[in-house]
């Protein structure tokens, strides 16, 4: 049954008007946010020692990491901040934004202050264990997967009028629990794997 409603669901996703053009744009921002986390991967460059010697930061993964996850965090907070019904009361306004948002606030916030306390060691050490790469690239894809369920959360908020989709919003609702503590899991193991290896001396 959750499939035709799926299908049904897409269907009048596209062919909907109540989408806003502040929306789509914060849509592509999360889009864009995730093509920077990707292609700056594995992007490490050299610095001379002038440059060293002139305390010039080396981009690297982290810096790619602290660009794509801070555009895919404003644009969820511009999406929650959207959200808010100001003529509700606080628990309805709260109630109102899509789990999958704050699911999504929690993990990149974790990232970002996880690439910003290992910065320069992150950037400045193309071998990294192997370990970390693996986590790395699972973290990302749980924040994939997290922005297409707080896009499909917040779509069907907007066409559901009759709450036909109750079901798939549940189904969801679910699925965002459980990615979420995965993400947990996740980004723990990275935070040990570099507080283990990236220690000074």
């Amino acid at each position: 049954m959750a499939i035709p409603n799926l299908n049904k669901l897409l269907n009048q996703i596209v062919t909907t008007n109540d989408v806003q053009v502040v929306e789509w744009l914060f849509f592509g921002f999360k889009l864009v946010g995730i093509i920077i986390k990707m292609f700056t991967f594995n992007i490490y460059n050299t610095l001379t020692d002038e440059q060293i010697a002139a305390n010039v930061q080396p981009i690297g993964p982290a810096t790619g990491s602290i660009w794509g996850y801070s555009i895919i965090l404003f644009a969820t907070l511009g999406l929650i901040f959207i959200s808010v019904n100001p003529k509700k009361e606080n628990l309805a306004q709260i109630e109102n934004v899509p789990l999958s948002l704050y699911a999504i606030v929690i993990l990149l916030v974790w990232c970002i202050v996880l690439n910003f306390r290992f910065y320069t060691k992150i950037n400045s050490t193309p071998e990294m264990p192997t370990n970390y790469n693996l986590w790395n690239s699972w973290s990302l894809g749980i924040i994939i997967i997290l922005s297409v369920f707080c896009i499909l959360e917040y779509l069907i908020r907007i066409v559901d009028k009759n709450l036909e989709f109750k079901s798939v919003l549940s189904q969801i609702r679910l699925f965002t629990i459980l990615v979420f503590f995965s993400g947990i899991i996740t980004i723990g193991i990275q935070d040990t794997i570099l507080n283990n290896f990236l220690v000074d001396g």
